[in-house]
């Protein structure tokens, strides 16, 4: 059979090298590890650039946030600032203390004169965290340091609150605080020296001290607001009086009210104000930051005589919190220390193109001929076999 070549155009997807690199984007960065204390994943420095700029992230994680950090972007890492092979944070092109400490942090960087994609850029990226969530720490250790019992006289000539109460015996209450009355069945007198049970109003409290002390939360909102002496929503812009805050507390904690004579200056219109505020905002409220307050419970009593119940309110103190130097992970600086800096190598693009090439087919094969006749036999009988 025979075989013709005919043209017929096949396509073949042939890999190329056309040129140019994948560029990282805000939405496809570079990511890399923030190491803290060289073990520790505090977070992400996440890169990438528009041509134009690069783009520098700090983010933190697990209760690490950033106090300081320090940035700079060059060609080659010989020209990051260093001294044998140790990196100096302070002459990095980019630096900024944060204070407050934040959770993440960007800098924008110019790309260097001549860069290109697929050039190789080299970031330090160096960041001071501190450790430590206060939101349950701070209250826990604030009533882990509370006193049992403490020496407390008081004074009713406080513009600020309804008593000043002093406190003394060498703890950690010892000075003069805003007082407030939660009993009206009992009297306190001044001059006199009392010693007090302590008590936090998120802790184990006598049964039957407090009437009501489902309503703690409400009043420890109350407190944080600071309410005496800002404007009201009352009369025109009537300023809130410690009588109006007093007035509130007696509401929720106490069955009687005390006769108004006692609290000065208060209205009805913003003690309900003080009110509404808290059963909208305060249900389940609990101190947790730093500088916030702490209701505390003072039990006093006169010769085994229960007196006025009271409360005095006092700050979450700051955490003590771990700090660590923190880099970008990556290869290691040549010195004598643990600190890296990140490769920002965008990676050569490769694509595809379409290749035309000829390819050979077989011609169809040509019809079978006829068979051919057969010859005609001879005339007369057939000759049989012979006997």
């Amino acid at each position: 059979m025979r075989t013709k070549i005919i043209a017929l155009i096949l396509v073949f997807s042939i890999t190329t090298l056309i040129g140019g690199a994948t560029a990282y984007t805000e939405g496809d960065p570079l990511v890399t590890d923030l190491i803290a204390g060289q073990h520790i994943d505090a977070g992400d420095v996440i890169a990438w650039d528009d041509g134009s700029s690069l783009f520098v992230k700090y983010v933190t994680q697990g209760g690490w946030r950033i106090t300081e950090t320090h940035l700079h972007v060059s060609k080659s890492p010989d020209d990051i600032p260093q001294k044998n092979g140790n990196p100096i944070p302070g002459q990095f092109d980019y630096k900024t203390e944060h204070d407050p400490s934040v959770t993440e942090y960007t800098y924008t960087v110019p790309l260097p004169t001549g860069w290109e994609p697929g050039d190789g850029l080299y970031i330090a990226a160096h960041a001071v965290v501190k450790s430590g969530e206060c939101t349950e720490e701070g209250l826990a250790g604030l009533e882990a340091t509370l006193p049992s019992q403490v020496t407390i006289d008081v004074d009713s000539g406080s513009p600020l609150s309804y008593l000043e109460v002093t406190i003394s015996g060498g703890t950690i209450l010892d000075g003069i605080h805003q007082g407030w009355c939660i009993d009206t069945d009992h009297g306190i007198g001044e001059e006199v020296s009392y010693m007090a049970n302590v008590y936090s109003s998120y802790g184990t409290i006598p049964t039957d001290l407090i009437e009501h002390p489902e309503n703690l939360d409400l009043v420890n909102w109350i407190i944080n607001q600071d309410y005496v002496g800002k404007t009201s929503g009352c009369g025109g812009g009537e300023l809130y009086t410690y009588g109006d805050v007093q007035r509130a507390i007696w509401e929720l904690l106490d069955d009687e009210q005390a006769s108004p004579g006692n609290l000065g200056p208060w209205s009805n219109c913003r003690v309900n104000e003080i009110l509404a505020a808290a059963a909208a905002n305060g249900e389940g409220y609990e101190p947790s930051q730093p500088g916030e307050l702490l209701v505390v419970i003072l039990e006093p009593y006169e010769r085994d005589v229960l007196k006025q119940v009271l409360i005095i309110a006092i700050p979450i103190p700051p955490c003590e919190e771990g700090e660590e130097t923190a880099w970008g992970d990556g290869p290691g600086f040549p010195g004598r220390n643990w600190a890296t800096y990140i490769t920002y190598d965008e990676e050569t693009e490769i694509e595809t193109e379409p290749e035309i090439v000829p390819a050979t087919t077989p011609e169809p094969p040509e019809p079978p001929k006829p068979p051919k006749p057969l010859p005609p036999q001879a005339k007369g009988k057939a000759k049989g076999r012979k006997k």
